[in-house]
């Protein structure tokens, strides 16, 4: 179970008002942020099975805005090239499931949030001082 602590919605809500035009891009710079925080937490969850390296290597991360369904999302994933990162998450009839991503996840929902709100804090301080000049 993740359990997370949001506050400071109403706040951010009339921040990201005010940006217009700009606020998509912080939104998704933040919710980025967060991602590659729990990338890096998955990289270091796979150490003990790794092998080459490439399964590490291969973590994207993607940040993208549906603005039809108002939503901003992340994706950590691994490329087709290592498909197996999948049957090492969930395991197979010979492997047991080892999670590395759902404890990433997991284990730094909290932190990645922070990283959500202190890259969005910047974004949108940076647009404003951008603004007033």
């Amino acid at each position: 179970m993740v359990s997370i602590k949001l506050e400071g919605f109403k706040e951010l809500e009339r921040e990201l008002q005010e940006l217009g035009d700009d606020a998509p891009k912080v939104l998704r710079a933040g919710i980025r942020a967060g991602a590659v925080h729990v990338k890096k937490a998955a990289q270091k969850n796979l150490e003990p099975h790794r092998r080459t390296g490439n399964l590490a290597d291969s973590l994207k991360v993607s940040a993208r805005i549906d603005r039809r369904k108002r939503a901003v999302t992340a994706t950590v994933r691994n490329t087709r090239d290592t498909f197996y990162g999948s049957f090492l998450e969930f395991g197979t009839v010979h492997i047991a499931p080892a999670r590395w991503l759902t404890r990433a996840l997991r284990d730094n929902a909290q932190q990645a949030l922070n990283e959500v709100a202190e890259r969005m804090r910047k974004r949108i301080k940076a647009v404003k001082a951008k603004r007033a000049r």
